[in-house]
């Protein structure tokens, strides 16, 4: 189902209906859908893209058809505007892709982090996410592409504490961005990821 760039508005579509259990790939991204999206999909959605809307929140049902297929949720440039633990809450473990930047959730991320093993590419930035950085290393050990940069959008915004030297393990990392946060040391660790290409730590 695509439905991108349009001008669409109102409550985004309810496709939970039996007549849309066929659905893998749903992109209802550039429209004007607003409120809350409920990603409660039917079984077989591998791909879920809602991106540039002016979405204002966001949430995972624990059952959810959808739980154990869904691979990637696109969610960024929106208007989110929650506690990261609730947008984490019941999120499918399933995701290989996740990306919520430009959006204005804030708080601390869950402790621990939910786990991911399949997570490739987590992008988080632009956000006014606080706290201590999560260790990525047990949460999403075959990660390639972490992005969590520029959290300092308010005064209360911006990672704070240290990197942690288990950041070593993550063997398959190629992009790791932490820039505009607050966070304190940089582990020598990290000269030890040999597929590491882009490395980002400015403004801390």
């Amino acid at each position: 189902l695509d439905l991108a760039d349009n001008k669409l508005r109102g409550k985004t579509i309810d496709l939970r209906s039996s007549s849309a259990h066929n659905l893998v790939h749903i992109d209802v991204s550039n429209n004007e859908f607003g409120g809350c999206i409920d990603m409660t999909f039917s079984s077989g959605v591998l791909y879920a893209n809602a991106s540039y809307n002016k979405l204002t929140c966001a949430s995972f049902k624990r059952f959810n058809p959808a739980y154990e297929t869904l691979r990637v949720v696109d969610l960024s440039n929106n208007q989110i505007d929650q506690d990261v633990s609730e947008v984490f809450h019941n999120i499918p473990p399933s995701l290989e892709q996740l990306i919520l930047s430009n959006n204005n959730i804030r708080g601390s991320f869950p402790s621990p982090l939910p786990t991911f093993e399949d997570m490739r590419h987590f992008n988080m930035t632009n956000n006014n996410i606080n706290g201590p950085l999560p260790d990525f290393s047990r949460a999403t050990p075959r990660i390639r592409e972490l992005d969590i940069s520029n959290q300092r959008q308010t005064e209360s915004g911006g990672l704070t504490g240290t990197i942690s030297p288990d950041f070593s393990r993550l063997d398959d990392l190629l992009v790791l961005n932490l820039a505009t946060n607050n966070l304190t040391s940089i582990p020598s660790d990290l000269g030890s990821l040999q597929k590491l290409k882009y490395l980002d730590l400015s403004s801390n």
